[in-house]
């Protein structure tokens, strides 16, 4: 087994009590999903290239953990297509999620390191302090971000009114700016699931004002579920 799959089985060994506790009931290789009837609740553990383990002095097997809520009533701007596991149930990657963040490590480290990686040793016997702490800021911090999105009208008052946080130690990311294609996307489909039509509609319009998303999603699919969802809308 090598060392990155080790990393993975442990952390989640360790974390899968309170994972449990808090409703994430299946894990798929570095993921672990809640999963709602609008949503899925997303934790990711983050691996990162050679290069930038150079430039940060770290091993190849140091990690960060990032968590995403997967919106299932709008389609991924993005394109590609999404896993599904045996059980029949999405499996999404965490860097598809409409809204995420980072978990923060607590224990030190040298000071060229991310807040948002742990660092660890060549021979992994730093492995079961990082995970606990892993676990701490999962207590301490996912349980709490994850809650704000629990309903469909939360997540259409984030995407109305919030801007990205990409800095400090409340990020929150990943829906675009104001006014952008994707943030309006996400926010027509959010306004069209809660009832609000005409919202809705002004929405998806201004999503497909800069061109549509075929250019990057590499296909007409998104361009043709909003077209779709917009018909629905006008009836």
């Amino acid at each position: 087994m090598g060392k990155r799959n080790k990393v993975v089985e442990h952390l989640w060994e360790v974390l899968q009590p309170c994972l449990a506790a808090n409703g994430f009931g299946r894990t798929a290789g570095a993921h672990a999903y809640r999963d709602h009837d609008a949503t899925i609740d997303v934790v990711k553990i983050e691996f990162f290239d050679c290069s930038t383990h150079r430039i940060w002095g770290t091993s190849n097997h140091s990690f960060g953990v990032s968590c995403g809520v997967f919106l299932k009533f709008a389609p991924n701007p993005f394109g590609g297509r999404i896993a599904f596991g045996a059980d029949g149930l999405l499996e999404p990657d965490g860097t598809i999620c409409a809204i995420r963040t980072y978990l923060f490590r607590s224990i030190r480290q040298p000071k060229n390191v991310p807040k948002n990686v742990w660092s660890l040793a060549a021979d992994l016997s730093d492995l079961d302090l990082a995970a606990i702490d892993v676990k701490q800021a999962f207590e301490r911090k996912a349980v709490r971000w994850f809650a704000r999105f629990r309903t469909v009208k939360e997540i259409e008052e984030l995407l109305r009114h919030d801007d990205e946080q990409v800095d400090g130690d409340a990020t929150c990311f990943g829906f675009g700016r104001k006014g952008s294609p994707v943030r309006n996307l996400y926010l027509g489909f959010a306004a069209a699931t809660t009832g609000d039509t005409k919202a809705g509609q002004e929405a998806l319009v201004a999503s497909m004002s800069k061109g549509g998303f075929s250019q990057l999603s590499g296909s007409t699919a998104v361009d043709d579920l909003i077209r779709s969802k917009l018909a629905e809308l006008q009836k």
